[in-house]
């Protein structure tokens, strides 16, 4: 890896005259990746932004990626420049502030927690309790078989009871019948994710629904800006069937151009449509072996598996299918959706994610665990002749839902986040001014633009009613000749804030409790005294 990326940066920028990425892998590895358009610059680059992304993103490259390196790419035209870190080794000095992507970075809090940028994290959340629980259910009742037999091959007698059983279809329906979702426990936060969400200063996840989701599982109370998923238009807004139909010699089918998974939740979309005739073409790679074994067992003879498809591929498939059908468990919206819209293709969604309030009207929408529903979505979509809907369809995708927009929100995320105050936070000893009025003298005569806050807690953990702290820090102020209408901002609270904020370690014994919740964000108050002196 090179002594100094700058330096190398600003090489490889002359060379190529186009503005360079840097990609900063896994910790073992040790080289720098660099990347660009060549010929192409960001004519004024106004910020830089270090995107951090969790350790298994380059193997995985699954939504949370494509989100990721297309919000890179869109920036450009914004003056933002964004260099992608997995393994953090790409000094910080550089940069206005740090992108984290997703809650899962466990492995290197610590080292998130040193950071001295202010944080905005991409969330990319969801609630997978009631998925575990259909997932468990579905695979039970679909592989019924196997409480008997692993094969049916020996079974040669439509008469035989076993063969009866496994292979009289109304069994499972009846199963299915007899099954639905139950209500999920709520899901117990992962402490470490807590810690992460409050490295945040905004947090910015795809959803309202997903939104929702952090706040009651983890009572996140952090500002959010909603910044939706996108999709490049130029990709499928002319996309022709004919490739596709030389290549498989299929048109006019329903398509399901997904990872093959229990999320996506094919099994249910092929039992769903095994005696419409409607074909039906499985699109995507085989990520879990055993619930793919259990689709191929239950398709029929008009279910194709096509496999991963190329981009320019998958592009002709949603122009040559007649229907897109996704009936996820959860989708932000599903990136495949926006992208079959583009090329005029009916949607059908589940209504357990962001579908509908991405897509509203422009989608038939289903219950993802009653095959009933999926197979009257279905046929509504297979019927739909209006040209005029599928165009509207088309155009609120391109309204609300390109990369473009997607970048725009996020650099003014960028400039909110960098107009927060930073926020100080004090739990001090109240008998001992020494634990907290020296940070409070400091703080209203020695600050700087944006004038950040000082955090000022009074409560059970420490003792002393916050009527009585306010009191004594009347008092201080009126000593310091200072006026407590036009001071820089103080807080009192009760409540430990959520949120970025850095806590002051005064020795009190506070302090251990201060370093659980908020980790390496911690600082002993007499370094920031020094520091900020």
């Amino acid at each position: 890896m090179p002594a100094q990326p700058e330096h190398w940066r600003e090489s490889l920028e002359e060379i190529f005259e186009a503005t360079v990425h840097l990609l900063d892998p896994e910790p073992e590895a040790d080289w720098l990746f660099a990347f660009g358009w060549k010929g192409l610059r960001v004519p004024q680059v106004r910020r830089r932004v270090r995107m951090i992304t969790h350790r298994r993103a380059l193997h995985m490259l699954g939504g949370g990626e494509t989100q990721l390196l297309e919000t890179l790419y869109a920036l450009r035209e914004q003056g933002v420049v964004a260099d992608v870190s997995v393994a953090l080794r790409l000094p910080e000095m550089p940069y206005d502030l740090n992108h984290l992507f997703s809650l899962f970075h466990a492995d290197r809090l610590e080292l998130l927690e040193r950071c001295q940028e202010p944080f905005v994290i991409s969330t990319i959340f969801w609630d997978y309790s009631e998925l575990l629980q259909v997932s468990v259910a579905l695979r039970a009742i679909f592989s019924q078989a196997e409480f008997f037999s692993p094969s049916l091959d020996h079974l040669s007698s439509c008469s035989h009871p076993e063969k009866k059983i496994l292979e009289e279809p109304q069994a499972v329906q009846s199963l299915l019948d007899a099954w639905r979702p139950q209500p999920t426990a709520p899901l117990q936060p992962d402490p470490a994710l807590r810690r992460v969400l409050r490295l945040g200063r905004l947090l910015l996840p795809n959803a309202t629904r997903e939104w929702e989701m952090v706040r009651r599982v983890f009572g996140a109370t952090e500002p959010a800006l909603i910044v939706p998923n996108g999709v490049r238009p130029e990709r499928f807004l002319n996309a022709e069937p004919a490739l596709f139909e030389q290549q498989y010699g299929l048109k006019d089918f329903v398509l399901c151009a997904a990872r093959i998974d229990p999320n996506k939740n094919q099994l249910m979309l092929i039992w769903a449509l095994r005696d419409t005739g409607l074909p039906l073409v499985l699109a995507g790679k085989e990520s879990d072996a055993e619930y793919a074994a259990l689709c191929r067992r239950w398709a029929g003879g008009q279910v194709r598996f096509v496999g991963e498809l190329s981009p320019q591929m998958l592009a002709s498939a949603y122009a040559a299918a007649r229907v897109h059908a996704l009936p996820s468990w959860s989708e932000t919206p599903g990136l495949a959706n926006l992208e079959a819209a583009l090329t005029g293709c009916p949607l059908v969604v589940g209504n357990r994610g962001a579908e509908v309030e991405y897509l509203g009207e422009w989608a038939y929408v289903c219950d993802p665990g009653d095959a009933r529903s999926i197979r009257s979505a279905v046929q509504q979509a297979w019927h739909e002749q209006n040209p005029a809907r599928r165009e509207a369809r088309r155009q609120h995708v391109l309204q609300h839902y390109t990369w473009q927009r997607a970048a725009r929100i996020t650099a003014e995320a960028y400039e909110r986040a960098l107009q927060m105050p930073e926020r100080w936070l004090l739990v001090p000893e109240w008998h001992n001014p020494a634990t907290w009025l020296p940070a409070l003298q400091h703080h209203v005569t020695c600050y700087a633009e944006p004038s950040p806050t000082l955090i000022l807690y009074a409560g059970s953990l420490n003792g002393v009613a916050p009527t009585e702290a306010y009191e004594q820090v009347l008092h201080a102020l009126e000593q310091l000749g200072v006026d407590a209408e036009t001071c820089p901002d103080i807080e009192l609270t009760d409540r430990l804030p959520a949120g970025d904020v850095r806590p002051l370690l005064t020795g009190s014994s506070c302090d251990l409790l201060l370093r659980v919740q908020y980790g390496a964000r911690c600082i002993p108050l007499r370094d920031w005294l020094h520091r900020a002196a």
